[in-house]
């Protein structure tokens, strides 16, 4: 297994050398925290995962792109096992599934003043 990461993260630098994964290598990718070695996140979802990254596991998902939001936004859902968190910016969109943090505790750590500027879409309590 390191020497597979070691040729993969080779060949991806050698091959792909500008892309852009929210300035992580491949390495790092596999840190506490984080789910797999997809990195790319949109520009909206980036503070969002850096909070919620210290007090579970994040899974990236999906990007859809041409999206028309006329403002930033968070949509937090309940699932079995875990959480889904929607980001939503001018033209884009990200799904997160986040694992081992309650609702109430998302709810807390979203309600800081880093994201005054998202509008906050959480279920009733």
């Amino acid at each position: 297994y390191p020497l597979f990461a070691a040729i993969s993260s080779a060949f991806a630098t050698s091959c792909f050398p500008n892309i852009l994964t929210a300035g992580k290598s491949l390495e790092m990718a596999r840190a506490k925290g984080k789910a797999g070695a997809h990195t790319t996140l949109i520009e909206a979802a980036i503070p969002v995962v850096k909070l919620l990254q210290k007090h579970g596991r994040v899974s990236r998902g999906m990007i859809e792109a041409g999206i028309r939001a006329r403002s930033q936004a968070i949509k937090v859902m309940a699932l079995p096992g875990g959480l889904r968190i929607t980001v939503v910016s001018k033209g884009s969109r990200q799904e997160l599934h986040v694992y081992g943090i309650t609702l109430e505790k998302v709810r807390t750590l979203l309600s800081g003043s880093e994201f005054v500027g998202y509008n906050l879409n959480l279920p009733a309590a």
